[in-house]
């Protein structure tokens, strides 16, 4: 996985071509015929791009291609189940709405209890 820089974690179709042992071209056209379900639950599309392939002799040549984020990925494993869709996207949603910002409170909690010189230890500085 890599970053495409917005500091998300990404996953492009060759990669998931070469995990998967699948052909890069099967891999595309599965992302195709996936994205209008993924269009009508998320308002958006794959975000197409382009990968440096190098060639047999030594050249290299761009191919069209896909980057996927971490909710597409799964959005993907559900093999194409809206239900099974519907159930991935709630739980995201569920972790980014409630379950962080709960433990960033406590972290702060945490904080606030502890003194200068250990949170100083904690951002790396010393006091």
């Amino acid at each position: 996985m890599s970053g495409m820089g917005d500091g998300e974690q990404r996953m492009t179709s060759l990669d998931i071509a070469e995990v998967t042992g699948k052909q890069h071209k099967d891999v595309l056209k599965a992302i195709r015929n996936m994205e209008p379900a993924w269009e009508s639950e998320c308002g958006r599309k794959f975000a197409p791009t382009s990968v440096k392939v190098k060639m047999p002799q030594g050249g290299v040549r761009m191919i069209p291609a896909y980057s996927q984020t971490k909710t597409e990925l799964l959005y993907a494993a559900t093999k194409f189940n809206r239900t099974s869709s519907h159930i991935v996207v709630f739980f995201l949603e569920l972790f980014c709405r409630i379950i962080l910002p709960v433990h960033f409170f406590l972290l702060s909690l945490h904080m606030k209890s502890m003194s200068r010189e250990q949170v100083g230890r904690l951002q790396g500085r010393s006091s």
